[in-house]
């Protein structure tokens, strides 16, 4: 006799639908998941931009700025939408005929920095410290109930890591 192994149409439909309602139960909870890594990433990947300007400025003897530039080469815009790194000789936080040393693209995290100064970018000079300036970077995901990271740089040049407290009211919706 000729026997056949394999699954029927039925089965498969079975397998399918408990699947499905699996998939149904913990997607809230993997798209949080994912979420909150997105968070973290964005947070390490400032914390690299900087650690790079900061490492850039102290090798070459020269200030280098951290921004995001705009269409016109100044450091003005959402850090969001992706960020440079640049040797910046003169304190004007414009990309002039400097080269841009290293891009970060954009993210889908929101990403805001808060200084000390008004500034829209941040600037290590020769020995490590920044012009002056310290403040920190907040950084948010799309989705409401997933906590906020924070990134404080303080005038030595040097990064702490944290969250932000759940009084703290940093990230607007969008």
């Amino acid at each position: 006799m000729f026997q056949r192994s394999g699954f029927t149409l039925i089965e498969a439909l079975v397998v399918v639908v408990i699947l499905g309602l699996l998939l149904s139960v913990a997607a809230p909870s993997v798209q949080r998941l994912i979420a909150e890594l997105g968070v973290e990433r964005s947070q390490h990947r400032i914390a690299a931009g900087l650690a790079l300007a900061r490492t850039l400025a102290i090798m070459r003897q020269a200030p280098v700025t951290i921004c995001h530039l705009d269409a016109d080469g100044r450091c003005d815009g959402a850090w969001s939408e992706g960020y440079s790194v640049f040797v910046d000789p003169l304190p004007k936080g414009t990309l002039g005929d400097e080269r841009i040393e290293r891009h970060f693209a954009a993210t889908d995290e929101q990403l805001e920095l808060r200084a000390f100064r008004t500034r829209r970018y941040m600037r290590f000079l020769a020995n490590g410290q920044t012009d002056w300036q310290n403040g920190r970077f907040i950084v948010c995901a799309r989705l409401a109930d997933v906590p906020a990271r924070t990134l404080v740089l303080n005038v030595q040049g040097r990064v702490r890591l944290g969250r932000l407290k759940r009084d703290e009211a940093a990230c607007q919706p969008g």
